[in-house]
């Protein structure tokens, strides 16, 4: 999406694949807000969950986002772009070739409530000339 906004409530992306962005690729001054919905099994390139760039915005809050397989990234945002993460779960995530979450390129990345518990990737978060914002519940696997 380039120019647009969307709002989701309630809904459920599972066993989508895509290049880039399985669940939702925002571009160019896009804003994404996604309520008390689910990502499960989707798989792309860069951004299995969300990929979003170029000034893009994405508000998830109350998600869980679940077993989704990425190349690179599983959740991706660059180019100024924001994510912000508030009581939601990031559980049993894998990424093969890099981290599963990247923030890079003038990013801010915000965890407020939120729970990252058995992931997989080169690092769990990387944050490259971007800022990440935490507020959060940390539990690891046992």
């Amino acid at each position: 999406m380039r120019y647009s906004d969307i709002e989701m409530q309630g809904c459920i992306l599972s066993n989508n694949s895509a290049h880039q962005g399985g669940g939702i690729e925002l571009q160019t001054n896009s804003v994404a807000t996604i309520n008390s919905s689910t990502f499960t099994r989707n798989s792309a390139e860069h951004g299995a969950v969300i990929s979003a760039r170029w000034n893009a915005s994405a508000w998830i809050n109350n998600c869980t986002m679940e077993a989704n397989v990425a190349t690179t990234y599983v959740i991706a945002a660059g180019d100024w772009s924001t994510v912000h993460i508030r009581e939601s779960e990031l559980n049993d995530n894998e990424c093969k070739g890099g981290d599963v979450l990247l923030g890079e390129n003038q990013t801010l990345i915000t965890f407020e409530t939120s729970r990252i518990t058995s992931n997989k990737g080169k690092s769990i978060i990387d944050i490259r000339k971007g800022k990440l914002v935490q507020q959060w519940q940390h539990h690891s696997a046992q």
